[in-house]
């Protein structure tokens, strides 16, 4: 475009419905608006020329500085419009970001421009992609395979564009912790390869952040080819800014006054930074003009700072974004951005775009509300989340934030960024001190660290989602906080109860004070009364002695007439005071021993008070004392549990890898009964100790022919078995060559006493369940899928690969079925009503048609492929799994549609089967999630309509079959992976680890629980069925049957534990203990087996005797009579031995040097006297321990 278009004064005023925003916003420029497209014109020419040179070219620059505008309306235009001349013009581009999937997301956009892809059903568009992900992962070359296959010999040029090639290293870093896989390295390889390659025209084209040049230098190849071709993207001059600004609004029909052209300059200065936000002001700006304007009016000042000017116009429009939406949505959009983010080095903002899904998940809500928060953000005119207004939004689409610099101008975007830096650092230091903990390096956290973490917890609510994408170990971090905060609660328990000790001895010492000061009181107020009375007595004498003088005086006058009478009266005046004296020292004397009395009366309460306080004290001591004893006692129990539990896990882990069979058993055997003796009450299942169960018992009945007999209605050949345990031989072919043949489907009679299975082979099959002789009730030349059984058991029916269902009457099997039809194609499942009046199927037809033995009535035509139906016990409801996600609640009772159950994450994941329980309450649904070719089930819960328990994963394929026991207990599904996994069913362990059985040599199609509950039996791609016990006890109980030896010491450290502390037991009575040289090979050397000790081993395990389940020992051959049993089982019994043990002291010292076991022992205060007793009792515990063993021995 010429500088004449853009001057100023031709722009006239158009009328505003000609307008149009000619600015993206932050989001970059499209190819289709390279016409929008200003100030780098004639770049591109450099670019073109080192694409030309080396078929490859980075596009490097800082962020922000245009690298994928510049690649979008520079470079790809140039090369379409023919600027290349040695190659034409002639082009396909195809675009891709490595995001969290490079490979996948390579496959995807190279599959946009396959001309039949877009054409192809849901479910074979995954196919498609699966297969050009797995050429792509396979070789190097497999991009060039896959364009060779794409171009099917055209003459055309391919440009692979990778935007955001910085991801790349982010997906690198997360792969090194998760996954032992090199994605990066491959996909980058990948496209150096066809780079380089003479069979297809292949450019790859990438732009990248130029501070990430040095994260490159870990790839050899790729450093080179940037050394060699390179682009970075020149800093835009003046004016070179200002074609950017008037052009487009030039050709968007506005003009802008020459003021504010200047104004954006000055603002902008020199800083790349600055061009996105550039862009997102201008968008503004225009926006508020055309909705403010008057007449011939140019975009000037005014319209510039109403939006806030370059400093605030991104801020404020976030924010008007962010207060349109309510209290909850404002939390799902700072959860959504804070996982949008990443808090980079330097301070700077890492974009990290997510799944919608996870957002939902990371969030605690459904899709459909983390959707209308993005769709806020992404509104005309409102370009702040990608992708862009128009585009769809489904559970797989990738959320991004439309630029870094949104993370650095949004104020409210910042805090939150810093907010989960913080919790991020948080919890990476909570799983630190965790896995140090764990290893022993490290102790449980104190105050203030402790309260950091609790309150870190109380306000982020963390999530698994959320906390994976740190670090895996969410679950060990969560119980080591949980952990270290009853360990603090339990020791301010301990202080709040020392100090009420203190508290109750103060009240008491008052109590004591308080009587001896009344006492006190007491005397000083007697002291008073009798000092007043002394004063009164002098007084009274004084007045005796005046009187006594006006009587000498009288006597004196009188003296002559009464000399004796003066005499004899001061004679009795001298006697009376010797008496007055004497009575007043007797009633002080009195008085004083009352006093003395009264004062030893106190002093012996308060004597009784001390004692009994004493007492008191005493008492409190002993009870607390006895508290915390029994506290250590229940502690060192329950790390002895733990600890037995963990020892005999670790040996049902270790036992499948031996390859000795006689040890494998002894081992799993020993793992069992350590299991039984420490497991929880509640706990009846384990995978593990039940996996050790199963190989142990399974490897001692190995047989090396399996004979088939003629006379039983079996094949005459003989082939290789790999054990007698528990197979069923019958739709196997035979002979050199042979062909493994798929079992399909079985199921039982209503006693169990049956088995019919239905095979690949056209065969139906008769099966005795205990001596596994078959009948042959059927043979065709069509494969057999399903068969099922009449609740009366009168019809048998089998449908097949062709149109017709065989109804067989059971009453004469050998019969020939009768035929019905119905269905065009395969009958994919069928299921017999309760109440014996037919029964329902479904096909290749999409058809589900109601038999009732004699026509057939169609209940529904269904839109999508449906293979599974079920119906529910009561016989009112037809459920169906359609391989586009949904299930369909047919009510056989009503009218109207049926009723439609469905996840909003099923839209990816097909149903392969579905099942009521026997009670009616649950509905399990299986199949397979096309996005991760990863297989799922899950339980829903039809009376309150939720999900019953987690979704059950850790299936690598397919779900083929879900099935429930006959009292619901136990839950089942069978898979493409090779295994069968069972659930327990109550509500407190259907969150547990499944129990897995790895032993099919094939895909697994169908499991059935027998009737009794006590096996599940499948069917497999192998052509065997098999029956798996349900309880490790049913395995374990003969084991010692088929075991000649128990371990030897070096064994039983190495499976068990050292001998110190774990006591070698005799784990199968009366048998053998090997010496070390014998049993270790580092002693002595590996040999085989020489021919005559394998007759020997023969002779002990019989094939024959198996099948026929008679006991193989010969020395246990016979019952024991119950006399005997009590007998042996008092001489040794292997579960009480390590219980006994648990009273060693050095295993007690061991178990009780935990923090919180140290702050209980030293608040009980026992006396030294005390614990040097009990530490004699333990020692004459264990010394008698030893004597009692002996005595057994």
């Amino acid at each position: 475009m010429s500088s004449k278009a853009l001057d100023k004064e031709e722009v006239v005023g158009t009328d505003i419905s000609e307008l149009f925003n000619p600015f993206p916003g932050l989001r970059p420029f499209g190819v289709e608006e390279t016409y929008l497209f200003f100030g780098r014109e004639g770049q591109s020419d450099d670019a073109l020329v080192k694409l030309a040179k080396s078929r490859f070219v980075a596009i490097l620059g800082a962020s922000g500085s245009g690298k994928s505008s510049f690649m979008y309306c520079g470079l790809i235009p140039s090369l379409q419009g023919g600027m290349m001349t040695e190659a034409g013009s002639n082009w396909q581009t195809m675009v891709s970001r490595p995001g969290s999937g490079p490979i996948d997301n390579l496959a995807e956009s190279i599959l946009k421009y396959k001309k039949d892809y877009h054409d192809l059903s849901q479910e074979d568009q995954l196919i498609e992609r699966t297969i050009v992900s797995t050429v792509l992962r396979s070789t190097s070359l497999g991009l060039v395979e896959v364009i060779k296959q794409i171009n099917k010999g055209q003459d055309i040029n391919t440009l692979i564009v990778i935007d955001q090639f910085e991801e790349l290293f982010r997906f690198s870093k997360l792969e090194a912790k998760n996954s032992d896989q090199n994605e990066s390295a491959a996909f980058i390889n990948l496209l150096i390869e066809a780079v380089e390659s003479p069979e297809v025209a292949v450019y790859v084209t990438i732009t990248m952040r130029s501070d990430f040049i040095g994260e490159c230098a870990k790839y050899l190849d790729l450093t080179q080819l940037i050394n060699d071709s390179h682009y970075l993207i020149p800093q835009m001059v003046r004016d070179q800014k200002r074609m950017a600004i008037e052009g487009p609004i030039a050709v968007g029909g506005g003009k802008i006054a020459p003021r504010l052209t200047q104004q954006l300059l000055n603002d902008v200065g020199d800083n790349p930074d600055q061009l996105p936000i550039l862009q997102h002001a201008l968008m503004r700006t225009w926006g508020y003009w055309v909705s403010s304007r008057q007449d011939e009016q140019a975009i000037d000042l005014e319209h510039y700072n109403a939006i806030g000017t370059l400093r605030q116009a991104l801020s404020q429009h976030a924010n008007e974004a962010f207060d349109l939406l309510n209290k909850r949505e404002r939390q799902i959009a700072e959860s959504m951005f804070k996982a949008l983010t990443e808090k980079g080095a330097e301070n700077t903002g890492i974009r990290r775009p997510t799944k919608l899904s996870t957002l939902a998940a990371i969030s605690g809500v459904s899709e459909d509300d983390v959707e209308r928060v993005v769709n806020r953000f992404r509104e005309p005119g409102r370009s702040l989340l990608m992708p862009p207004h128009g585009v769809e939004i489904t559970s797989e689409t990738v959320i991004d934030i439309s630029h870094e610099s949104l993370m650095r101008i949004w104020d409210r975007l910042k805090q939150w960024l810093e907010e989960e830096s913080k919790s991020a650092d948080m919890y990476l230091n909570l799983s630190e001190a965790a896995r140090r903990f764990q290893e022993g390096k490290a102790s449980l956290w104190q105050m203030p660290d402790l309260q950091l973490a609790i309150n870190w917890r109380i306000s982020n609510r963390p999530t698994i989602v959320w906390a994976t994408r740190y670090d895996e170990a969410f679950e060990r971090a969560m119980v080591f906080l949980e952990t270290s905060e009853r360990a603090y609660e339990n020791e301010q328990r301990n202080k709040a109860l020392l100090q009420k000790r203190k508290v109750k001895n103060s009240r008491i010492l008052a109590l004591v004070f308080g009587a001896l000061a009344v006492i006190g009181i007491f005397l000083t107020l007697y002291s008073v009364t009798q000092s007043n009375l002394a004063k009164d007595n002098a007084a009274k004498a004084k007045e005796s002695e005046a009187a006594a003088l006006i009587s000498a005086e009288k006597a004196k006058e009188e003296e002559q007439k009464a000399l004796s009478a003066l005499e004899q009266a001061r004679l009795a005046e001298r006697e009376a005071n010797i008496q007055r004296d004497s009575a007043t020292v007797a009633q002080k004397r009195a008085e004083i021993a009352k006093i003395e009395a009264e004062i030893a009366t106190r002093e012996a309460v308060f004597q009784k008070t001390q004692a009994d306080s004493a007492k008191v004290e005493a008492v409190v001591q002993r009870d607390n004392a006895v508290a915390q004893e029994k506290i250590a006692i229940q502690a060192q129990k329950t790390s002895e549990k733990l600890r037995y539990q963990a020892v005999a896990q670790s040996m049902a882990l270790k036992a499948r890898d031996v390859p000795d069979d006689q040890l494998r058993g002894v081992i799993a055997k020993q793992a069992y009964d350590y299991f039984i003796a420490y497991k929880e009450p509640d706990t009846q299942y384990n995978g593990d100790i039940y996996s050790g169960a199963y190989y142990g018992i399974k490897g001692l009945l190995k047989l090396d022919q399996y004979e088939k007999n003629r006379e039983a209605g079996r094949d005459a050949a003989a082939f290789k078995a790999d054990s007698a345990f528990n197979q069923y031989h019958g739709h196997t072919q035979v002979g050199p060559g042979r062909e493994v043949v798929n079992v399909r489907s079985v199921t039982f009679s209503k006693d169990g006493s049956k088995m019919y299975s239905a095979g690949g082979d056209g065969r139906l099959l008769q099966w005795n369940f205990e001596d596994r002789s078959y009948i042959e009730v059927y043979s065709q030349a069509n494969v057999n899928r399903v068969v099922n059984v009449s609740p009366n058991e009168r019809w048998l029916a089998l449908g097949t690969s062709e149109d017709e269902i065989d109804l067989f009457d059971l009453y004469d099997i050998l019969k020939e079925p009768k035929k019905l039809e119905g269905h065009r194609g395969a009958v994919y499942d069928l299921v017999f009503f309760e109440e014996d009046v037919g029964f329902a199927s479904v096909g290749a037809d999409k058809k589900i048609l109601l038999n009732n033995y004699n026509r057939s009535i169609l209940l529904a035509e269904l839109e999508f492929t449906t293979k599974t139906i079920a119906i529910s016990p009561d016989g009112r409801y037809l459920a169906a799994g359609s391989m586009n996600g949904e299930v369909l609640l047919f009510d056989l009772e009503g009218v109207g549609a049926p009723k439609k159950i469905v996840r909003k994450d099923m839209e990816q994941k097909p149903i392969l089967d579905v099942k009521f329980s026997h009670n009616g309450k649950f509905l399990a649904i299986g199949g397979l999630n096309i996005t991760n070719g990863l297989g799922y089930a899950f339980i829903w819960d039809r009376e309150n309509n939720k999900q019953y328990g987690p979704e059950l994963m850790g299936f690598s394929a397919q779900v083929n079959d879900v099935e429930f026991s006959k009292n619901d207990s136990l839950f089942a599904a069978s898979s493409n992976d090779n295994s069968v996994r069972f659930w327990d069913m109550d509500p407190d362990n259907i969150f547990d680890l499944p129990t897995i059985i790895y032993d099919h040599k094939g895909w697994v199609w169908d499991a059935s629980f027998h009737p009794n509950g006590g096996y599940l039996v499948t069917a497999a791609e192998d052509g065997l069925l098999r029956r798996f016990p349900l309880k490790p006890d049913q395995m374990v109980d003969d084991l010692c049957n088929y075991i000649t030896r128990n371990m030897s010491d070096i064994e039983w450290r190495q499976y068990v534990g050292d001998g110190d502390e774990i006591p070698w037991v005799e784990t199968c009575i009366g048998k053998v203990k090997p010496n070390d040289e014998d049993s270790n090979p580092e002693i002595e050397g590996e040999s085989p087996r020489n021919e005559e000790e394998i007759l020997e081993m023969k002779d002990v395990v019989d094939p024959q005797k198996i099948l026929k389940g008679e006991d193989l020992n010969p020395e246990t051959a016979g019952p024991r009579d119950e006399e005997e049993k009590l007998e042996m089982k008092d001489v040794v019994d292997p579960q009480k031995i390590p219980k006994e043990e648990a009273s060693n002291p050095e295993i007690e010292g061991e178990n009780l040097r935990n923090e919180e076991e140290k702050l209980e022992l030293k608040d009980a205060d026992e006396p030294q006297k005390e614990q040097k007793e009990a530490e004699t009792d333990t020692e004459k515990g264990k010394n008698q321990l030893k004597e009692s063993k002996k005595e057994q021995g």
